[in-house]
């Protein structure tokens, strides 16, 4: 399921570009050209790379549609380069990511990005460009991209160039409906089979994180001076959103207890929003059809050795606060309880999270040499509506 996972939120970010209908007629051209023959008639480099297989066709293709499904949700992004280019932004991108992908997108040339309803605009001051693999990339000061449908991109604003310059395409369409690779579309031609990879890296690197470093570079980021992250995005689902992303994320899924509660926990799902400025003053909250139960065995409990929990989700939970430590950050949480009691907070401190659940204190080692056999085990993990448990 790991896997699985990864590969589709790589996709679904990669596509999250929102926009409107096109019919099929418009991505047809006078000329069609392979990847390899363009690629050598332009005088590019590595015209011999093929398309990477790291993204199973059914992840890939959900992907595509969870991406359409946030375009068309009310969720708002805004950014400024400056915000970006903070030494706090950047570290964090690099512990996620790792130094060769940032260094990818950090060559991309726009000064604001920000949706406006269906449409991501991509603003410069003036004319940019930039060079991958010798074809030479130029952004106006005005472009934008646009999601028409799962996996095509409407483009507008961005011309490729040879490497001498000589040959040139108005980029109009990006169709990404095949798995590991796209088309491109220009005013009279059509590049065939492009290798994803042979643009983006992200695809074939899948770095591993440290969560450790990733967790001090996002504390560094939640109590940046510079900028208020909350700004930045605000994620906003509603009931249709997330039934459209539960009917393409499921089947992806496997049968494995984790994956069985994400399903419950996903089609009993309302509603969901995270960052913008909340009128309740909350980071995160997640509304609910009906109370939801899970129940799992730990083990390893810290005082208690092994227990049977009962974890219950109130109508509306979430995140209500972030509090800044001496070593770390605390979240605030509300609208869980357990049979131990409610669950209050989750801290990061030092090389571990602390999960607060009433009087009890669950430590959860981050780094891989202090897990092992002695860290907190969870078993027989299952999850339904009300009092009536899903069977696993």
């Amino acid at each position: 399921m790991k896997k699985s996972i990864l590969g589709f939120c790589c996709v679904s970010m990669m596509f999250l570009v929102p926009g409107c209908n096109i019919e099929e007629s418009q991505l047809l051209t006078d000329e069609t050209l392979a990847f390899s023959e363009w690629c050598k008639t332009w005088d590019l480099d590595n015209c011999d790379q093929q398309p990477s297989d790291k993204v199973p066709a059914d992840v890939w293709e959900a992907g595509t549609k969870v991406a359409q499904t946030v375009a068309d949700s009310e969720t708002l992004i805004a950014m400024e380069r400056s915000v970006y280019d903070s030494i706090d932004v950047q570290r964090l991108l690099s512990s996620i990511g790792g130094d060769s992908i940032l260094a990818y997108l950090n060559q991309l040339p726009w000064s604001r990005i920000s949706n406006d309803g269906r449409t991501l605009n991509i603003g410069n001051a003036t004319e940019g460009s930039f060079v991958i693999k010798g074809l030479v990339v130029k952004v106006a000061p005005v472009a934008s991209i646009q999601m028409n449908e799962p996996g095509i991109l409407a483009i507008e604003g961005i011309t490729l160039f040879s490497r001498n310059e000589n040959s040139t395409m108005n980029l109009r369409f990006i169709d990404l409906r095949d798995s590991n690779r796209l088309h491109m579309v220009g005013d009279d031609l059509e590049i065939k089979d492009i290798a994803i990879n042979y643009f983006a890296p992200v695809i074939d690197q899948n770095p591993e994180s440290d969560p450790v470093a990733a967790l001090k570079s996002l504390s560094r980021v939640l109590f940046s001076k510079d900028f208020d992250w909350r700004e930045l995005i605000a994620l906003k689902l509603d009931e249709d959103n997330l039934t459209d992303m539960s009917e393409v994320i499921t089947p992806i899924l496997g049968d494995d207890q984790i994956s069985v509660a994400i399903k419950k926990v996903i089609e009993s799902a309302q509603s969901i929003e995270a960052g913008g400025r909340s009128s309740r003053g909350i980071i995160a909250n997640v509304d609910f059809s009906e109370v939801l139960e899970c129940r799992a065995n730990l083990k390893n409990i810290p005082v208690l050795g092994s227990v049977d929990l009962t974890l219950n989700f109130d109508s509306s939970f979430g995140l209500g606060g972030l509090e800044k430590t001496s070593s770390g950050f605390l979240v605030k949480m509300y609208g869980i309880s357990t049979n131990f009691g409610d669950v209050k907070e989750l801290e990061f401190t030092g090389s571990k999270l602390k999960l607060k659940v009433g009087w009890v204190s669950i430590p959860i080692e981050l780094e891989s040499s202090s897990g092992g056999e002695d860290g907190p085990e969870m078993n027989n993990l299952s999850c339904g509506s009300g009092l009536i448990a899903s069977a696993m």
